[in-house]
Order: structure tokens, then C-alpha cells, then sequence
């Protein structure tokens, strides 16, 4: 059991390589997709209506959206770089961290896509992975995808929180 999202008493989280989800009221789960490839980072929307995940069933790594009652799968994102997170939803845009444009692999920005058109723009924040938004403020995690490769470093690649308290990003 591994990638846990919860909207109110439902819990999703992957498990054999798919998406289940369990209402903790009566504690069934009950398996969502039945994909041929691993699937990773399942997140909730902000109604619980849809859940996206990452999915790899064409070779590359792309952004999938699911209905939270069970449904069909429709892949949003085709950009053929390695999406590594999906790290929030924010109205009708889902924020994920990919290598598209960048320089080198495995080096991360955060992109949103809007789940109506399916377009994608990247966020303009440098090297990112992380973000953590709230009305009242908003934290962007820099150089933070592995916390356990980077204990004790103090380079100039090191791990950063930056905090917004105007949330005017």
C-alpha cells in the first residue's frame, strides 16, 4: 500500500500496481484500473470527483485522470519527458513536476495542466518539485525530491523551502 490521498472518508492509494480506493466507513476496497504498468502519486481533486495518477502504459511517464467512483482512465499529458509527482491541485489545474524543457534528466520544474483543455505551461519557478498551497500562504519545496540522498550536504544543491504569504504566484 503505497501513495495515499484521502478526500473526506475515502482513502486511494496504489497497491499491485494499480489504483484502489476504501471508504473507511465500510471498509472495502475495491480496485479502480487494471493497467499493464505501475502507476504512482495518486491525488484527489479538490470535490473528490476525479483522481489523477502517473502512469507509464505507452513507455513515458504521463499525467492520467480517473472519476473517483471507477471509470475510465483518460491520459491528459503527452509530453514524453519523465513526470516524476503529482504535487497538488489547485481549482482545475493539476501541478506536477516533470523534466520537459530542461537541460538534463531527472532535473524537475513544476507545470500545471488544466483538466478541461489538457494544456500545459510550466509555473516559471526554477528547479522545483514541491508546493504546498493554502489560502493564506503558499511553500514551494527546491531541490527536494530525495530528503535521504542529501543528509548532512550543504552544497549549493541543497534542499530549500520558500515560503509565499501573499499567495500572488
Amino acid at each position: 500500500y503505497r501513495f495515499p490521498t484521502i478526500f473526506n472518508n475515502r482513502i486511494a492509494f496504489v497497491s499491485e500496481d494499480n489504483l484502489w480506493q476504501v471508504d473507511t466507513n465500510n471498509k472495502i476496497a475495491y480496485r479502480l484500473t487494471g493497467n499493464l504498468s505501475p502507476l504512482h502519486t495518486p491525488y484527489f481533486s479538490p470535490d473528490g470527483k476525479f483522481i489523477a495518477y502517473i502512469g507509464a502504459e505507452d513507455g513515458n511517464t504521463e499525467i492520467y485522470l480517473i472519476p473517483s467512483q471507477g471509470g475510465l482512465a483518460k491520459r491528459l499529458t503527452y509530453e514524453g519527458a519523465f513526470i516524476s509527482k503529482i504535487a497538488s491541485w489547485d481549482k482545475n489545474n493539476i501541478i506536477y513536476a516533470s523534466d520537459l524543457n530542461q537541460p538534463f534528466g531527472r532535473i524537475s520544474e513544476l507545470r500545471k495542466i488544466n483538466i478541461k483543455d489538457a494544456q500545459s505551461e510550466s509555473m516559471q519557478f526554477g528547479v522545483s518539485s514541491n508546493i504546498a498551497i493554502s489560502k493564506n500562504f503558499t511553500v514551494l519545496g527546491r531541490n527536494t525530491q530525495d530528503p535521504a540522498r542529501w543528509k548532512r550536504y550543504k552544497g549549493g544543491t541543497a534542499g530549500e523551502l520558500w515560503v509565499d504569504l501573499k499567495n500572488d504566484f
